[in-house]
Formats: structure tokens, sequence, C-alpha cells
């Protein structure tokens, strides 16, 4: 284990519970996107680790306790959560994952780069790059709302170029924020999962898919 400790503000203890939530933060929007523990949580667990506040004291600092297996030695793994979703065997999954936010796609690579090739688009126009004649994706995550072309302009012309890779989208939408976004979601039969979610989420989506 190694503990590392601050001198900063401290959390107060109603909060404690949900600094490793992708997306949360106490900061001002300009400083902080709330991605920075919730990464630590990803790398730590992804190596069969545990990451907690070991304690912390508004005003005074905070102790965070990471824990990690001794080499050679596995932890039992926790039980699936719902049915259990059987991958195909010997196959590793292909995942592509459109987001402008960075962090958040680094999240979701080191959740998955066990059992999938992640590549990440920055962009729609970068996706579509990706999405030419004989890209071959298991799952798409795509996000809603990107400044250079939409995940809905990218889902609507992978549907008229490659349709059997439309039936792989899953959106990532932290809200419908325009008047297009709201009419496309409510008409679409495309899967989502609304920001925040947990990468357990993603993991059984790949599974699913990988199992088909």
């Amino acid at each position: 284990f190694v503990e590392v400790e601050d001198t900063g503000h401290g959390i107060a203890p109603e909060l404690v519970e949900r600094v490793f939530e992708p997306f949360w933060t106490s900061k001002p929007k300009t400083r902080g996107t709330g991605l920075g523990l919730s990464i630590c949580h990803g790398i730590v667990t992804s190596a069969g680790g545990t990451i907690r506040v070991a304690r912390s004291r508004p005003g005074v600092g905070t102790v965070f306790r990471v824990e990690l297996p001794v080499a050679g030695v596995s932890r039992e793994a926790a039980p699936p959560v719902g049915p259990e979703v059987v991958e195909a065997p010997g196959r590793r999954g292909a995942v592509l994952v459109i987001d402008d936010e960075p962090r958040l796609a680094t999240t979701i690579r080191l959740a998955l780069e066990e059992r999938a090739d992640v590549d990440v688009a920055g962009g729609g126009a970068e996706a579509l790059a990706l999405l030419g004649d004989g890209a071959r994706y298991d799952l798409i995550l795509c996000d809603l709302m990107m400044p250079d072309v939409s995940g809905m302009d990218v889902y609507e012309r992978v549907s008229e170029r490659r349709p059997d890779l439309a039936s792989r989208f899953v959106f990532m939408t932290g809200g419908a924020f325009t008047d297009r976004a709201r009419d496309f979601l409510k008409g679409s039969s495309v899967p989502r999962i609304d920001k925040p979610f947990a990468l357990a989420d993603v993991e059984r989506l790949l599974a699913e898919r990988m199992a088909r």
C-alpha cells in the first residue's frame, strides 16, 4: 500500500463518497472537469487494487490510500451485477470512443484495455475518418454534443454509408441542450448512457455486443 497526504482544503464528510464519481467536482467549472480522481480509480482498480480516502479534515488536509495485490497473488473477482454475459472466447473486442474530452476517453480506454483494443477519436470529423471502409468495431461510444461534427451527424452519416456499424453505436450524453438533440434522442432507438456513468456499465455493453 501507499498513502499520499496533502495539506490542502480537506474534504467535507458528506462529500467523501462522491470524489471518485466521473464528472463530479467541487471546483468551479473553469478549474476542473471532475475526472482526475476517476482516472486514478480506473488505473488502480484495473490493476486489481483499491483507492480510498483514508482520512480527511476540512482545513487540514487529506490522506488517500492505494492498496495493490502482491505480485503473483490475485484477488477473487467481485460477482457480476445483473445477468451474466458470456463473452466470445479467444477474441479481443474492438471499441471506438468518440468524445472531445480526452480524460473521459482515457478513463474508458484504461477500463477496457485488458479485453479490447480501444481507438479514440477526439471529434466527429476524426471519427468519420476512422469509420471508413473496412473498419470493424464491436462497440462505438459516441458523445452526442461535439463542437466540430456532432454525434448525431456522425451517426447519420455512418447509417448511410455503413449500416452494419450503426447498430454498434451507444450515445454518451450529459444532457440534450438543443432542440435538435432533444428531438433526436426522443425519436432515436440508439441506446444511450447518461453522464456520469459507471465504468462497469461500459464493460457490460462491450460484453453484450461481443456475445452477439
